[in-house]
């Protein structure tokens, strides 16, 4: 006998024969959730001026309508490690909800001329390269925002590029003062500014970059230490002058819904919950692995 889908009260059913019928609710009653993700920031590079690292990706969605009894994937990044010299990008790591990634900031290199590495925003470039590029998109329902990492100069200071924010692109070393952060988003769940971008370093003397706002990280100077980025704020970390560069901020998950509903977690899910006016707003901070839910009641 062929499926046959029909409405059962608030449930959409599935009628399927297998000696005898069994009912599946596949959703449940709707609920219209307010939801932020911010992926964790890039790792900052370091060693003869290393670029900084770029805020992570950050989407906002308004009204989204979710439902009852549905498991939805939650993922919250890490953000990327600070580098020495010529080794590998460390860019943050992707946030998600659901269907929807906030993809993490760009990395960045020292001990050379290395362009930002692109990400939900980009790194900062160091020793004459350009940044990197934003690859943040706009999952259905959601806005995201990310801009490009800053470009750097050649010189006696090397002054390196600051890493892309959400709101804004990482300054352009120039001259003996490293290129700042590009600035972070406030979020409109919470007021509090994510996705900043990390400050860029100077190499002999100069003037480092100070990160984007929302905890980016700033920039060092010769052998002063480069700032990491915020976590759980998804911010980049700070370039090294001849010291490692600082690692970025992990990432943050934010849902707001009516407290007459309850979400309720997978074991693997670090959150908390507060209660006012009408609305309960979650921070997600931790996620275990990569498969963790949620489930709303």
């Amino acid at each position: 006998m062929p499926n046959i889908l029909k409405k059962l009260n608030s449930f959409t059913a599935m009628r399927v024969k297998y000696g005898s019928y069994a009912v599946i609710a596949t959703n449940g009653t709707s609920i219209s959730v307010d939801i932020m993700v911010a992926s964790g920031g890039g790792g900052g590079g370091g060693t003869n001026a290393g670029g900084a690292g770029g805020g992570g990706g950050m989407l906002e969605a308004t009204g989204l309508s979710l439902f009852t009894n549905t498991t939805y994937i939650v993922t919250v990044g890490a953000g990327g490690p600070g580098t020495s010299g010529p080794v590998a990008y460390q860019n943050g790591n992707n946030s998600i909800f659901n269907t929807a990634t906030a993809i993490g900031g760009g990395g960045a290199k020292g001990g050379g001329a290395y362009a930002g590495n692109a990400g939900g925003s980009g790194g900062g470039g160091s020793q004459g390269a350009g940044g990197g590029a934003a690859n943040q998109t706009s999952p259905t329902g959601f806005t995201g925002y990310g801009n490009a990492g800053g470009g750097s100069a050649a010189g006696t200071y090397y002054p390196s590029g600051g890493g892309g924010g959400a709101s804004g692109t990482g300054g352009t070393g120039s001259g003996s003062v490293g290129g700042a952060g590009g600035g972070g988003r406030t979020a409109a769940i919470n007021s509090i500014m994510y996705s900043g971008g990390g400050g860029g370093s100077t190499f002999a003397g100069g003037t480092a970059g100070g990160g984007g706002g929302s905890g980016g990280g700033a920039g060092g100077v010769d052998m002063g230490a480069a700032t990491a980025g915020s976590a759980n704020k998804g911010t980049g970390g700070g370039g090294g002058g001849q010291v490692t560069g600082a690692a970025g901020g992990s990432g943050a998950i934010l849902l707001k819904y009516l407290d007459s509903f309850t979400a309720n977690f997978s074991g693997g899910v670090t959150s908390t919950t507060a209660t006012s006016g009408g609305y309960k707003t979650t921070t997600i901070t931790h996620t275990t692995t990569t498969s963790e839910t949620v489930t709303f009641s």
